[in-house]
């Protein structure tokens, strides 16, 4: 990829007409497909990061605390059951929410059908199974 400097500079060589009347149509090619460029450039391997909300410790106590079915904190917080576990168990980054895996493994035998029906690969097997 180029610049946004490189391809100013590029732009403002070709500002200039040539003679040949193949390379003043060529020239002017080059110039609309900069101009599209500028304007829209390629999307990016990675995409856009959109940046997720932060959960306050409020909210983390509030979800680590809670005897809530997992759709009711998924619908009150918009987080996924991944999530819920992360922040009950202390996982990774929610380790200073104070979480602990005790109280996981209490919620998710509380409520096994429920979970297991929204983790991804149970809802791939059901796609799978609805096909055959």
């Amino acid at each position: 990829m180029f610049t946004k400097s490189q391809i100013e500079a590029a732009r403002y060589t070709l500002r200039t007409p040539f003679d040949h009347p193949e390379s003043e149509a060529m020239r002017k090619s080059i110039l609309w497909l900069m101009d599209q460029y500028m304007v829209n450039p390629p999307p990016t391997k990675q995409g856009l990061k959109t940046h997720k909300p932060r959960r306050t410790y409020d909210e983390a106590a509030d979800i680590i605390l809670s005897e809530d079915p997992p759709s009711v904190l998924i619908e009150r917080y918009g987080i996924k059951v991944g999530t819920i576990k992360a922040i009950k168990s202390g996982a990774g980054s929610y380790k200073k929410f104070g979480g602990c895996l005790e109280l996981w493994k209490e919620y998710s035998e509380k409520y096994p059908a429920e979970i297991h029906g929204m983790t991804k690969s149970s809802n791939d097997n059901q796609k799978f199974q609805e096909a055959m």
